[in-house]
C-alpha cells in the first residue's frame, strides 16, 4: 500500500513538469502553411476583347513559439518571372502592434518597421473575416460533404446585381485543416467544426457601365494548405535571432 502511494505521489509531482515540458515542446515546434491567391487586379484588349489580368502567387506563413514569420512574393523580373532569392519577410511577435520587415533571412539589419494590421491588409494577407453569403443576395444551392471531414457550400446570387457582386461563392470546409493558426473566418470555423481552407467568388460575363464593354467571367480564389518546409533550421535561426537582437525584454 505505501508502495502504491509512493507511486501516486511520484506521478502527480511529475505531471506538471511534464506538462511544462510538453508545452516547451509544442512553442518550439514550426508549424508553416502556404496561403494561395489568385484574383484579377486589371484589364487589357487584345484583338478587340477584353482580357483580365489576375494575380497569382503564394505566400509562405510559419508559426514558432510566440512569433508569425512570412514569406512575401519575390521581387519580378521584367519578364515578370521570379527572382530567386529576392522573397522578404515580415515577422512580429503575436499580439504585437508593429512588426518588421527584412529583405531576406540573412539579413543582418533590425529590419523596418511596420503596424501589423496595415502591413498585412496593405499586402493582401489579413482583411475582414468572411461571413455567411447574406441570404438576401445568395442562396445555398448545394452542399457536399465526406465523411464528415470534408464540406463544401455552394451558393447562388438570388437577383442580378452589377459587377462588383459575384454570381457564385464557394466556401471549402476541412477536418483535417482545423490546427491551421490562420484563419480565413474564425466564426465560420467555429460554426462548422471545420476549417475554412478554400474561397472561390466567381463573377460571371457582364456588360460594366463604368468601362462601358462586357466583363469576361472571372474568379478570386483564396486557399490555405498545410507545407513541408525545407530550410526548417533556417527560419528558426532567423526568428530566434530576431528575438535576441531586436525584441529582447
Amino acid at each position: 500500500m505505501i508502495n502504491i502511494i509512493f507511486r501516486i505521489t511520484i506521478i502527480a509531482a511529475v505531471m506538471p513538469f511534464l506538462f511544462i515540458r510538453n508545452k516547451m515542446c509544442q512553442n518550439n515546434y514550426l508549424k508553416s502553411v502556404e496561403l494561395i491567391y489568385n484574383y484579377p487586379i486589371s484589364f487589357y484588349k487584345e484583338k478587340d476583347e477584353l482580357k483580365i489580368y489576375s494575380l497569382k502567387d503564394t505566400l509562405q506563413i510559419s508559426y514558432y513559439g510566440d512569433y508569425e514569420l512570412y514569406r512575401l512574393p519575390s521581387t519580378l523580373d521584367v519578364t515578370n518571372k521570379k527572382i530567386k532569392g529576392t522573397e522578404p519577410y515580415f515577422i512580429f511577435k503575436k499580439k504585437d502592434k508593429y512588426g518588421f520587415l527584412f529583405n531576406s533571412l540573412e539579413d543582418s539589419t533590425q529590419g523596418t518597421k511596420f503596424q501589423v494590421d496595415s502591413f498585412l491588409y496593405n499586402r493582401g494577407v489579413k482583411g475582414k473575416d468572411f461571413d455567411m453569403p447574406t441570404d438576401t443576395l445568395w442562396s445555398l444551392v448545394g452542399t457536399e460533404e465526406k465523411n464528415n471531414e470534408y464540406r463544401l457550400d455552394k451558393y447562388t446570387l438570388i437577383k442580378e446585381e452589377d459587377e462588383t457582386v459575384p454570381d457564385s461563392i464557394f466556401y471549402y470546409y476541412s477536418e483535417n485543416l482545423k490546427d491551421i493558426e490562420y484563419s480565413f473566418s474564425n466564426r465560420l470555423d467555429s460554426l462548422k467544426g471545420m476549417k475554412l481552407y478554400k474561397i472561390k467568388l466567381i463573377y460571371g460575363k457582364k456588360f460594366s457601365p463604368s468601362i462601358k464593354s462586357v466583363l469576361p467571367q472571372r474568379e478570386f480564389l483564396l486557399e490555405i494548405e498545410n507545407v513541408v518546409v525545407q530550410n526548417k533550421k533556417e527560419i528558426i535561426d532567423f526568428i530566434k535571432r530576431f528575438e535576441k537582437c531586436c525584441h529582447s525584454p
